[in-house]
């Protein structure tokens, strides 16, 4: 229903907004890509951006965090 739409778009927005920066990003990046050139040029893409993220200062934090039950603390590096 339409009442519901502003209500859940800014609820994602919330999840989205917990996750790490650097992630965020480059989600972003890679479904514009997928959007104006393709999946393939997304694949490409992501081989390109994958070690960015998950060897950031941001990963090992997120892991952390888990492991300690705990909330990450995002530096966006």
């Amino acid at each position: 229903p339409a009442a519901e739409v502003l209500p859940a778009a800014l609820a994602l927005a919330a999840r989205i907004s917990e996750n790490g920066p650097l992630g965020v990003a480059v989600t972003k990046r890679l479904m514009r890509t997928v959007v104006s050139q393709g999946v393939e040029a997304a694949r490409e893409l992501a081989a390109k951006e994958h070690d960015s993220v998950f060897k950031s200062e941001d990963a090992l934090e997120g892991s952390r965090a888990f492991a300690e039950k705990r909330t990450p603390q995002w530096k966006g590096r």
